[in-house]
């Protein structure tokens, strides 16, 4: 009695396996030339690659125009820095942004969030490279040191 309940999941597995093995044999049989079938495949997947690619770049785009400062956060310090349109035309036409339908899928709330979170740190990037994000910190950190400063009255 104890061998029921994995003997019936063996056999639901088995007719599971059964089905797919016809399903498919219907699939080829339909298919009469498996070369144009290989090639119908990858455009269709490169069809909906680009349209992936498409509104990944509307949604980074979207979210690009938009931002005006990237959060940045080392040790216990945090802190906004500004962000120019030529950082942000930087990333979107680096070599890049190309694969970003390929890497989040935009039509998911996770994926949007994604690309946002890539535009965010490919600035952040672009700051170290260009030197900039150095200068920024410097600066953000004396102004609030001043403006503490000018709170306590001292």
């Amino acid at each position: 009695s104890g061998e029921y309940y994995p003997t019936a999941l063996m056999k639901s597995d088995a007719i599971d396996a059964i089905e797919s093995i016809q399903n498919l044999k219907k699939d080829v049989e339909n298919v009469k030339n498996p070369y144009i079938f290989a090639k119908e495949l990858k455009s269709q997947n490169e069809k909906t690659f680009a349209e992936r690619q498409t509104l990944a770049l509307g949604e980074a785009q979207t979210y690009a125009k938009t931002i005006k400062e990237v959060p940045y956060k080392f040790g216990d310090t945090s802190i906004s820095l500004k962000v120019s349109n030529d950082e942000v035309d930087a990333v979107l036409n680096s070599q890049y942004a190309g694969y970003l339908g390929r890497a989040f899928d935009p039509t998911t709330k996770e994926g949007k969030q994604a690309i946002r979170d890539w535009i965010s740190n490919q600035i952040l990037t672009h700051k170290l490279q260009s030197g900039d994000l150095g200068t920024q910190i410097v600066n953000s950190i004396s102004g609030q040191a001043q403006k503490k400063a000018i709170r306590e009255g001292t």
